[in-house]
């Protein structure tokens, strides 16, 4: 694959597409042979299994070669990585860190030290609930890879056949992908490890950037009031494909607005998932969805795990759901494709994925087990954490 990018005018000067993992892990495989000075992933999960092994041998390889590599996993979202993991890594150069690891990773001895022991308590009490969801690889400052895809085999249909999840990833490079490494930056230096290096000032994103991160706080304001404008004021349509639909009521209500006003508003969301309640709890917003003129579909093949949103003449494609977790907790990490090519791939791609749906319809409702429902109701109370 070619790392260098046709000069061009567009918010990106490339963009492409990617809809399944073999496709995926295969291009990103490439840019991290080619890579010249520098490799930053963030990944909530890094699997040590046949895919995480595979690129793990090739940022090795890139490291032996005089490649800067770091690496950033989520401590719940990674559990096999430890104190140990990181030593091995160092050894041959790769400087990885953990967001966040398990609270028993602290040293025992702290439990010898009640002030230690507190101080540590209301940290994690705080912290525990902030993962860093994000799914993306940045090399050379020029390209990136950002998407629904973790760094775990099952989502290629090269291990999992039939089974595989359905993803949706992009490509990308330009000037604006220095942001992207701005905001790898600014969480790298603010971990609980010691700070070697000076901090990094927040990066210079804004309304309408083809980069959006939660990073900040005013950062996670700006682009969650941006969604619901963009859902408002869209013009003919609203197409949302999304892993974990737990939405708050400001997203519940602006996709009730934009189809009241006769916008084509459509969810595929999972009927099957790797959290095996979320779907449960999606059905309870549905009713009052289908009575505003939403469309529901319930992706049937396998599990659903991608996260794009497709409106008028753009799109988002990154890690964040439409739950409490993405919008109020989580990092994330999505970009804005407008490129022509790049909307119609997602467009075809939404309506197999409907197809291969079965839609929702009131009458339908009332099925299921009775005590999916039960718990369901049970679990939204919390829901703030989901």
């Amino acid at each position: 694959m070619a790392k260098t990018c046709a000069s061009a005018t567009r918010p990106w000067q490339e963009e492409r597409v990617f809809t399944g993992g073999d496709e995926y892990f295969q291009g990103l495989e490439q840019d991290i042979f080619e890579a010249r000075h520098s490799i930053d992933l963030a990944f909530y999960i890094f699997s040590f299994d046949a895919l995480g092994n595979k690129i793990l041998a090739a940022l090795q390889a890139a490291s032996e070669r005089g490649v800067r590599v770091r690496i950033i996993v989520d401590g719940i979202g990674s559990p096999q990585w430890h104190a140990g993991t990181l030593q091995q890594l160092a050894q041959s150069g790769i400087n990885a860190r953990i967001y966040h690891p398990y609270p028993w990773r602290f040293p025992l001895k702290a439990l010898s030290r009640i002030n230690h022991l507190l101080e540590r308590f209301f940290h994690l009490w705080r912290k525990i609930n902030t993962r860093d969801h994000r799914k993306c690889c940045v090399i050379d400052d020029e390209i990136a890879w950002i998407g629904s895809f973790n760094l775990v085999q099952y989502h290629m249909q090269r291990y999992m056949d039939n089974r595989a999840w359905r993803d949706t990833g992009v490509r990308v490079c330009g000037e604006q992908v220095k942001m992207i490494t701005a905001i790898f930056d600014y969480i790298w230096c603010r971990r609980r490890y010691p700070v070697t290096e000076p901090l990094s000032s927040l990066p210079p994103l804004w309304y309408g950037s083809v980069v959006r991160s939660n990073v900040s706080m005013r950062l996670r304001r700006l682009f969650s009031r941006e969604l619901y404008h963009n859902i408002i004021y869209a013009a003919q349509r609203v197409w949302v494909t999304n892993a974990y639909f737990v939405p708050v009521s400001r997203l519940q209500l602006s996709l009730l607005r934009a189809a009241k006003k006769g916008v084509d508003v459509r969810l595929i969301l999972p009927a099957m998932s790797d959290v095996v309640f979320t779907p449960w709890i999606a059905r309870f917003y549905y009713r009052i969805l289908l009575l505003g003129g939403v469309r529901i579909f319930e992706y049937q093949p396998s599990i659903l795990h991608a996260k794009t949103l497709l409106f008028d003449d753009f799109a988002y494609v990154g890690s964040s759901n439409l739950n409490h977790r993405s919008l109020l907790h989580d990092l994330e990490l999505d970009i804005v494709c407008r490129q022509s090519e790049s909307l119609k791939i997602l467009e075809q791609q939404f309506l197999i994925d409907q197809a291969l749906s079965l839609e929702i319809t009131p009458d339908k409702l009332n099925r299921g087990r009775w005590w999916e429902k039960v718990l369901a109701r049970i679990l939204l109370m919390l829901k703030s954490w989901m």
